[in-house]
């Protein structure tokens, strides 16, 4: 089903909660709404950088956001949520129940009390859920922002079950629950979950401005990439789940059939020097630029970049196919994931992995070839729709009210 068609954008004027508009009667009467979210660590990854635009955009009279991590590292995001006004609460011991549920109440108590526990995470969150409720936090919200049916048909018999129990548990303990897309609210509230008025889905928004702005004549040649070579871009963290293997192996496939094409590659992760020596192996290396996770996405994808390869193994919403389309650029997306991400009027397509580099490279290819008409069109569909960051930011607002006056039934 086309997203654009089945959730109109608001209106920031006429919702409250968002920076710039009126205040909330009910928030009016009864203070700031407390929301402690639980995301795990603040590394620059999708959900962290919606949950950022998020708490920087909600009107801070109105809301005060406190993060849970479960380190005391200094992450990648960790400052930028700091300066915001976000408290940032390293709560240790998640790998031992007993530690990690002392070390919550104690954070609770010392810095709530909180109206809102707002989870970003998969079946370890059923034990957060628990301890919130006995804590006395009314309102709990299961956001589940990955498909992860992927993943458990391939673990192990005991983690099945554990991850089972967790959203077991999720499903329990939750007064609301919201998937980024119909696959991540399948995965986390079962097949069945529109049978039940608690859980839908709210769509993670971007912020089309930065992808608005025209690109940088010179950003090629300050990342040493040819200025006539035919630029395919991928943004993601090197984790099994980009699939950044069988991304190699079509750009070797690409560049038997141009050999013009230039790869440009940006994140960090665990198995990034793995596949830089791979790329070196498939003799590939001059002909891909890697570059680790950056502040500055919009702009390359403006700036340096013509096409975009998206071939993960599974994901929820992937924000960054969203942000690709803002730029005009037209993408090869893996089947796998939810057709939601397709921007009404797009060139984009997407594809099976099953049928193989070969056809993979014949499809990135055929893909036409950006226009400042087509990256306009795309902007103003995004900017009538539920992917644009100001509705995004509204639709959260008004979630978080309806959860509180849920809980108070």
């Amino acid at each position: 089903m086309n997203v654009m068609n089945r959730s109109s954008a608001l209106h920031v004027e006429s919702t409250p909660g968002v920076r710039g508009a009126p205040p909330s009667t009910h928030v009016a009467d009864r203070g700031r709404i407390k929301v402690l979210h639980s995301v795990g660590h603040l590394l620059r990854g999708g959900i962290e950088t919606w949950l950022y635009q998020m708490v920087t955009r909600l009107d801070p009279a109105q809301f005060e956001h406190h993060v849970l991590v479960w380190t005391d590292e200094e992450q990648a995001f960790t400052a930028d949520f700091r300066a915001a006004g976000v408290r940032v609460l390293p709560c240790l011991g998640h790998t031992n129940p007993l530690r990690f549920a002392a070390n919550f109440r104690r954070l609770v108590a010392e810095n709530g009390p909180y109206d809102i526990l707002h989870t970003h995470g998969t079946h370890y969150h059923g034990f957060v859920m628990m301890l919130a409720a006995r804590a006395g936090i009314p309102a709990r919200i299961a956001h589940s922002h990955t498909d992860i049916k992927p993943v458990l048909a391939e673990a192990s018999l005991p983690y099945k079950l554990y991850a089972g129990l967790g959203h077991a548990a999720i499903r329990h303990w939750a007064t609301v629950g919201r998937g980024v897309s119909d696959l991540a609210a399948a995965s986390m509230f079962n097949a069945d979950w529109r049978d039940d008025a608690r859980f839908g889905v709210l769509y993670c928004g971007v912020d089309l401005e930065p992808f608005a702005a025209a690109p940088d004549p010179l950003l090629r040649a300050r990342l040493g990439i040819p200025e006539k070579s035919m630029v395919i871009g991928h943004v993601g963290r090197f984790e099994k789940q980009k699939n950044h293997s069988f991304l190699l192996e079509t750009a070797a496939a690409v560049r038997r059939r141009d050999p013009a094409a230039h790869f440009l590659l940006i994140g960090d992760g665990s198995q990034r020097a793995e596949h830089v020596a791979r790329a070196e192996a498939l003799g590939l290396s001059p002909h891909i630029t890697f570059i680790p996770d950056c502040r500055t996405i919009p702009a390359h994808m403006i700036g340096a970049m013509d096409r975009f390869l998206f071939p993960s193994l599974y994901e929820g919403l992937p924000l960054v196919t969203v942000e690709a389309q803002a730029a005009g650029l037209p993408c090869l997306i893996s089947d796998s994931l939810t057709r939601e991400i397709l921007v009404e009027g797009t060139s984009s397509r997407m594809l099976p992995l099953a049928a193989g580099v070969d056809a993979w490279a014949e499809a990135l290819l055929a893909l036409p070839a950006r226009t400042e008409a087509s990256k306009a069109a795309m902007q103003a569909t995004l900017r009538r729709g539920p992917f644009n960051i100001v509705s995004a930011a509204a639709s959260l607002a008004s979630l978080y009210e309806q959860s509180l006056e849920r809980s108070s039934r």
